[in-house]
């Protein structure tokens, strides 16, 4: 595929996110040392920027040759752009959730993102902050980390100073953890490779374009949070399995806690299928990020993820001769799940898997009826209902997906 390709796959990416306007929200230019322009939106003249210049959805800042420039989020996270540098700044707002959504993508050049604070509570929440380039995505953990982009082919480079990364070809499925004191390559053709260490020349070019005492602070923060990950990981992670709660895309909202239910579900369902110790995540461990509740639980394999469907439909079917009409009720159930790796940062796997199952459109299986009754596959009454089967269906798919990583095939 030709960089040209990657570019229009890249804007079509975009796009998606830039459907709905972000009038009030804006990035503050904080400081800048040289020239730097802006292209507002939808427009194609470039005007001169200073300092304090308010850069808005849709925006593309280019930072000129000898020159840099440092940008401000409301939230308090920091970027700073390298001279000879373009980057197109992405703001949105989700009113139906109260969440914002702040994306920065890198045409070419180098910037340095600092976020103050981790945003995610599991891996599979929408992401708030994320950067993009031609060639790679990079989905940020509370972190800060450099990204380079070469104008000719958009081949990217992420370094991470502090925290851990996710780094994804843009193009393909297959995702990295990337860890402070370590940096990756991703190309249009090539998944992010196996992590290379971050050299003293690496942290001394950075140096140059990011003021030092910056860099200091964010290697201090690094050193002093291996310290502890180091007290705790010392007592050694154990061949066992944690399961977060799942996060509900569904729309579903019952009675029934179907987070923690489907969570529990699948702790039970690969303890008996794969014969290895699994069980849910505690209460008070909700807050936290996957990796830390595999390391605060001593587990080394971590299943994190979130319900896309749960519900029950009706649907009337009728044979090509228009001879026989029947009405079904359909129970679907489909979540999206991603094994990690707490001992190493690694993800491992992730996949989708739904449970379907229909029934006569009676009492039975109405959602009336099968609302009532206690979300436990142990009471017949539940197992055998039309949802008890799809829930059922759906875990054997995923214990049967996940078996391999178990060693218990």
């Amino acid at each position: 595929m030709s960089h040209r390709t990657s570019i229009q796959v890249l804007f079509f990416l975009l796009f998606l996110f830039l459907i709905a306007p972000a009038k009030d929200l804006f990035v503050v230019i904080d400081s800048l040392s040289g020239k730097a322009e802006v292209q507002r939106a939808g427009q194609h003249k470039w005007q001169i920027i200073k300092r304090g210049t308010r850069l808005h959805n849709n925006d593309i800042l280019r930072v000129l040759d000898k020159s840099l420039a440092c940008i401000k989020w409301q939230n308090g996270n920091t970027l700073y752009v390298n001279s000879k540098s373009q980057i197109l700044i992405n703001l949105h707002q989700d009113t139906s959730h109260n969440k914002f959504s702040n994306y920065a993508t890198v045409f070419f050049g180098a910037i340095y993102f600092i976020i103050k604070k981790s945003l995610p509570k599991a891996l599979t929440a929408s992401y708030d902050t994320k950067v993009y380039t031609p060639t790679a995505v990079i989905a940020i953990r509370g972190t800060s980390f450099s990204v380079k982009v070469k104008k000719e082919n958009g081949d990217t480079r992420v370094g991470v100073i502090n925290g851990t990364v996710l780094v994804k070809n843009i193009l393909k499925s297959q995702s990295m953890f990337l860890s402070s004191a370590f940096q990756t390559d991703v190309t249009l053709n090539t998944d992010p490779i196996i992590p290379i260490p971050l050299l003293k020349a690496d942290i001394d070019e950075l140096k140059t374009w990011v003021p030092a005492h910056v860099i200091a602070a964010e290697m201090k923060k690094q050193i002093d949070q291996a310290k502890r990950d180091y007290l705790t990981i010392t007592g050694k992670l154990e061949n066992k399995i944690v399961v977060v709660p799942f996060k509900n895309k569904s729309g579903y909202k019952g009675s029934w806690k179907i987070s923690d239910n489907i969570a529990t579900a699948l702790a039970q369902h690969i303890s008996i299928a794969n014969r290895m110790p699994c069980s849910p995540a505690p209460e008070s461990d909700k807050k936290l990020e996957p990796i830390a509740v595999g390391v605060k639980n001593k587990a080394r394999l971590v299943i994190a993820g979130e319900i896309k469907k749960f519900d029950i439909i009706k649907r009337a079917e009728i044979t090509a001769s228009a001879d026989k009409y029947r009405e079904l009720s359909i129970a679907n159930v489909c979540i999206e799940f991603q094994l990690i790796d707490a001992e190493n940062k690694m993800l491992l796997y992730k996949n989708e898997v739904c449970g379907e199952v229909s029934g006569k459109n009676n009492k039975d299986n109405s959602w009336q009826h099968i609302s009532t009754l206690t979300f436990n596959l142990k009471d017949p009454a539940f197992s055998s209902s039309i949802m008890g089967k799809a829930v059922t269906q759906m875990l054997d798919q995923s214990s049967g997906h996940l078996a391999r990583y178990f060693g218990t095939e």
